[in-house]
């Protein structure tokens, strides 16, 4: 954050929650309603971050954080914001803002969905401060009901046989249902093919490491999870409605040969890389062993 002026009197605070959205509508109907409280463009920072104010807490809300310096560091008379869902969509977040506001005696002013100020010719509104508490827990709700709704559907899709998220590597979606993938599917049992038969993660990565299956591997040990995770995997077996592309029996098969060939791996890394006993023999001025060194 940028060194900040001593003549800030105002904060416009604008949010979204993803990089695909912008600030414009938010700054656009803000700027007109701070030009007419009298303050000009040198009097205001804005403060605009693209966060998730439900993920994340007050601590890890960068935009909160930067609204806090400008309180400790300038004459902060008043914060604008759109609705009050833009400041914060946690109750926890939402009044511990407001807490700091009101010590502070800064005006909150939302516009929408109606022209609310907590503070009036510098007194407390406390009409204002209720209508707040509700449109706070209108805003938490939004985010419970959404949620509600998102695992709702999510239960739908796989009712009707369908899939809810990106498919794996192997299958294409078609009208949400996934369906075999022709080249990628030949690759998978190719995959469980070489880990049956003894080769290792790293044989799987060196053969198919130009395949879209190892796409951004950056390293063999990347490549080696991502190779573990496929074989453990049951929706490649017909489960989680996808249609089968080995059966039951060969990834079994496939998993024992993967935890026999980690077991031989561990085993080599905790042998004996030296081939003797004893190495150097420390002897007295007497001529007896006192110790013995590798």
């Amino acid at each position: 954050m940028q060194a900040k002026e001593k003549n800030i009197r105002a904060i416009m605070f604008v949010r979204v929650s993803s990089n695909a959205q912008d600030y414009t509508r938010q700054i656009t109907e803000l700027t007109p309603l701070i030009k007419q409280d009298g303050y000009n463009d040198s009097e205001v920072a804005i403060i605009h971050h693209k966060e998730s104010a439900t993920k994340n807490n007050y601590q890890n809300r960068q935009s909160l954080q930067e609204l806090e310096q400008y309180i400790k560091s300038c004459n902060i008379e008043c914060v604008y914001v759109h609705e009050v869902s833009r400041l914060a969509r946690r109750s926890d977040v939402m009044y511990k803002v407001m807490g700091l506001l009101e010590e502070n005696h800064i005006c909150l002013t939302i516009a929408t969905p109606t022209l609310l100020r907590t503070y009036e010719n510098g007194k407390s509104n406390p009409f204002a401060h209720t209508l707040f508490g509700f449109l706070a827990q209108i805003a938490t709700q939004e985010t419970e009901q959404r949620a509600i709704r998102s695992m709702t559907g999510r239960q739908q899709k796989l009712k009707d046989g369908k899939i809810c998220s990106k498919c794996l590597f192997g299958y294409e979606k078609q009208n949400g249902y996934a369906v075999l993938h022709h080249q990628h599917s030949l690759i998978v049992k190719e995959i469980f093919q070489m880990i049956s038969e003894g080769n290792t993660c790293a044989d799987v990565f060196k053969k198919y490491k130009h395949t879209a299956f190892f796409a951004n591997c950056t390293s063999l040990t990347t490549a080696r999870q991502r190779v573990q995770a496929m074989i453990k995997k049951s929706s490649y077996i017909g489960e989680n409605n996808y249609p089968p592309i080995i059966t039951k029996e060969q990834q079994a098969q496939a998993i024992q040969a993967l935890a026999k060939n980690q077991n031989t791996a561990k085993d080599k890394q905790r042998g004996c890389k030296d081939n003797y006993l004893c190495k150097h023999l420390v002897y007295s001025a007497n001529g007896y062993v006192m110790s013995a060194t590798r």
